[in-house]
């Protein structure tokens, strides 16, 4: 199935090692597949997330250098994704750009090895969306954007008081927005009324990339 095959999400080798993890006293297992190296990571006794690293660059400018002439400076850092939340009763979470890959598939909705996969909510989705790097990247910049991120098209729109906010794209009938980021000038990320107890519950489990910086 494409990329839940290539992540190695349904992974016969790797459904064995979700359920050892859950049977077992460790924290973390690799995961290798043909295109990355990924891992899975328990949350809590009913919660393993298989992700994947990458680096994102934040910031980046062109500086005078006498013997080079200019050179470019980027400032960096590392992130985990979430590709998949697996729980102890055998249910498989998987975000909407992975939902979409399998939905090509006539076998997707089957049990595979004792797992079956299931889906987020749209808010859910875009909550993901909302706190992820990406996003991020762009809200930094405090300027609006319209991009696409968890195969959803999102707007960034900046307020009277340059708050940078997220929204999802009118043609989905959400008539809030998803986040905002930067408030009263503070360096931190906040969800609004209407997605805070979504966002409480996806941060607990620790399904935000935002939030997995290191």
């Amino acid at each position: 199935m494409s990329n839940i095959v290539s992540k190695g999400i349904l992974f016969e080798e790797t459904l064995q090692k979700v359920t050892n993890l859950f049977n077992s006293t460790q924290q973390m297992l690799p995961i290798q597949t043909a295109d990355e190296s990924l891992r899975l990571r328990k949350i809590d006794n009913n919660s393993i997330q298989l992700e994947s690293g990458g680096m994102y660059v934040l910031q980046s400018e062109s500086v005078p250098d006498n013997e080079e002439g200019v050179i470019r400076e980027e400032k960096t850092t590392l992130s985990f994704k979430t590709v998949a939340l697996y729980k102890k009763n055998g249910d498989i979470f998987v975000p909407l750009e992975i939902e979409n890959i399998g939905r090509q598939y006539p076998d997707f909705e089957k049990e595979f090895f004792g797992y079956r996969l299931k889906f987020f909510s749209l808010i859910e989705n875009a909550v993901i969306a909302a706190f992820s790097m990406n996003t991020y990247r762009r809200a930094i910049l405090r300027r609006d954007f319209k991009y696409r991120e968890n195969d959803l098209d999102l707007n960034i729109f900046m307020s009277f008081d340059n708050e940078p906010n997220v929204w999802l794209d009118d043609k989905y009938g959400i008539d809030h927005p998803i986040a905002v980021y930067f408030p009263d000038g503070q360096e931190t990320i906040n969800s609004v009324v209407q997605t805070k107890e979504v966002f409480e519950n996806m941060h607990a489990l620790d399904i935000l990339q935002i939030f997995k910086r290191i």
